[in-house]
């Protein structure tokens, strides 16, 4: 008997001690957590209750350093590329809006543990906005939706509840916003690997109006780590609509795989959704049903793509290019829709593509002179059903008589049109429709000096341009002086279109310490009046006060959007002056003659068409 009252005893304190054990291990990752928290930035109040079995806490956690609260999130976040997107907008943020919008943001937070277990519930809720902004709200409330977002707020309205596998799950919130919006949110819940959002709607308090937005369960798997990241997203249904439109799509599917190594990246996206409906004032605009869509890219070469931005800032990115060739990267897409409908009229009842792109890996865009030199495979094959294959022949065969379209027979009673760049040329479904020689690219164009009234030197005031893509045109400016003695002189262009510089979106030069701008309403000079004017639109002007080797070419560039253009209007002069030698020519003007611009100076007009590129 002794025996057996000795073992239950030495098994109680074995017990005991686990318990207490438990007990100081949870204890310790409470104080671990809360210092941590306490070295970066925010200031957390903590209360704490506590027996063998469970541990109740609660307190606040609040923001006191913006910039060291933001390095201490970064730091935890695994994935580089999001990590770099959310440091570079928190930066672009100005240290006063930083402490406006976040310094003093606070979240009240209750938990309990299980010292056996450890099991962990936290409810987190959001208990103050800024400082700055519950101030605002409280002394200076605008309406009654500020009204309801103080209220909203020192409520707790906003709480997320957190496990212990780090599984969360959002409060339900079913409110209203005064003269604004009914809101409803429910089921949002999720973990590191899935997000679930059963319903979203949002709907006007007016009752003439008719906006209104919903979104039925949306769910998205996704893994993120230094190999891969894959997405997967689905929304069952997605309704929209407002005074004059009605919009809805259902079984929208949206999927992302992107695979890593060192040098490359491959990934495949597709797009799919079952059908979209739109109305304008109760007419029917779209019917589209069963779409899909997948792109394909393999081997680009990441090892510099994360330096692209700054290969483009710096206007050296040949390197990339160069890479980017050499990798033998290769694009692909293909995809389906069936019966669409554009205002009651049929489009098509079958449609189906296949795209393929490869690029020349001997090839280079900056020099090259025919398409060939660009891609080493282009093949895009289109299928239609009959009736619309025969529409888009007629269409093709009335504009232009002499192309002779047709289509060939394809799988499941469908026509194909198929076009594939070949060694020879270019053939659309096995005939030769373009010449290897109609392949090449036409020179970029630019001013000689017989076209600027200059001798043969070579000398003069020059420019061309390319497109650089997203209606970007980028243009260079070039002179190179024809006097023997000079001390200053420069390139000046402006722009009768601008009235300032907006759609100059990068400039750069070797050549001249800073490149000025004049918006129209500036002060200008004007060579024929001598005196100050005011501009009437842009003028960008580069100019040295120190040039004395008449050897130097003087240059500037300029990147220009260019959207919604069909012409870009340019005034293009340079000039040149001596004020040190009384025996050589004082000064020149290119060109000498032509039209004057705002400045009473002659101009070369050199307008550029956008609409033919």
């Amino acid at each position: 008997m002794k025996k057996i009252i000795l073992g239950i005893i030495a098994i109680l304190v074995v017990i005991i001690a686990v318990v207490v054990g438990f007990k100081i291990k949870s204890d310790s990752l409470i104080k671990a957590k809360i210092e941590e928290l306490n070295n970066n930035g925010f200031l957390v109040t903590h209360k704490q209750t506590s027996n063998y079995l469970k541990t109740n806490g609660n307190g606040q956690i609040e923001v006191i350093y913006p910039e060291k609260v933001a390095l201490y999130i970064f730091s935890k976040i695994k994935n580089e590329e999001i990590k770099k997107a959310l440091e570079k907008e928190f930066n672009s943020v100005s240290l006063y809006e930083k402490e406006k919008f976040f310094e003093g943001i606070t979240f009240d937070y209750d938990f309990l543990i299980n010292n056996l277990s450890m099991d962990v519930n936290t409810n987190i809720y959001l208990s103050k906005l800024s400082k700055k902004n519950m101030y605002l709200l409280a002394n200076n409330p605008n309406s009654q939706a500020d009204t309801w977002l103080l209220n909203f707020v020192k409520d707790k309205k906003l709480k997320v509840t957190i496990d212990r596998n780090a599984n969360y799950k959002l409060a339900d919130i079913d409110t209203v916003i005064p003269n604004l919006m009914f809101l409803t949110i429910r089921g949002l819940e999720g973990n590191s690997k899935n997000m679930k959002l059963p319903l979203v709607k949002l709907s006007s308090t007016d009752n003439s109006a008719k906006d209104f937005l919903q979104l039925d369960n949306l769910n998205l798997d996704y893994i993120f780590d230094d190999k891969k990241e894959v997405s997967d997203l689905t929304i069952q249904n997605f309704e929209f609509q407002s005074s004059d439109l009605s919009f809805n799509i259902k079984n929208v599917v949206i999927k992302s795989n992107t695979v890593k190594d060192e040098l490359n990246v491959s990934g495949k996206s597709e797009i799919s959704f079952d059908e979209i409906h739109a109305k304008k004032y109760d007419e029917e605009i779209a019917n589209l049903k069963k779409t899909s869509l997948n792109f394909v890219v393999d081997k680009l070469p990441i090892k510099k793509l994360d330096e692209i931005t700054k290969y483009l800032e710096d206007e050296n990115y040949q390197e990339y290019l160069k890479s980017l060739f050499q990798s033998g990267i290769s694009v692909s897409s293909n995809g389906s829709a069936t019966n669409y409908m554009i205002k009651n009229q049929k489009i098509f009842d079958t449609l189906k593509y296949e795209l393929s792109l490869g690029l020349n890996k001997n090839g280079s865009i900056e020099d090259a002179k025919n398409i060939k030199d660009i891609f080493e495979t282009i093949k895009l094959a289109i299928d239609l059903d009959n009736d619309t294959a025969l529409n888009v022949k007629n269409l093709l065969n009335l504009k232009q008589p002499d192309s002779k379209v047709d289509f060939m027979d394809a799988p499941n009673n469908l026509k194909r049109f198929e076009a594939e760049l070949k060694n020879d040329g270019v053939y659309v479904n096995n005939k030769k429709v373009l010449d290897e020689k109609e392949l090449v690219f036409p020179e970029k164009k630019s001013f000689n000096d017989t076209t600027l009234g200059q001798n043969d030197t070579g000398k003069g005031v020059f420019y061309d341009y390319e497109f650089i893509g997203n209606n970007l045109l980028k243009v260079n400016f070039k002179y190179l002086t024809n006097l023997e003695v000079i001390s200053s002189g420069g390139i000046s262009v402006s722009f009768p279109q601008l009235t300032d510089a907006t759609r100059i979106k990068k400039h750069s030069t070797k050549s001249f310490d800073k490149i000025n701008f004049y918006n129209a309403g500036s002060e200008i000079w004007n060579g024929g009046l001598q005196k100050n004017v005011i501009s009437s639109y842009l003028l960008v002007e580069g100019w040295d006060e120190n040039w004395t080797d008449t050897a130097i070419e003087k240059e500037f560039s300029l990147v220009i959007d260019v959207k919604d253009l069909d012409v870009l209007e340019i005034n293009l002069r340079a000039g040149a002056l001596n004020d040190v030698d009384i025996k050589a020519k004082a000064y020149e003007i290119v060109p000498e003659t032509g039209d004057l611009d705002q400045q009473n100076y002659p101009i070369e007009i050199a307008d550029i068409e956008i609409v033919t590129h």
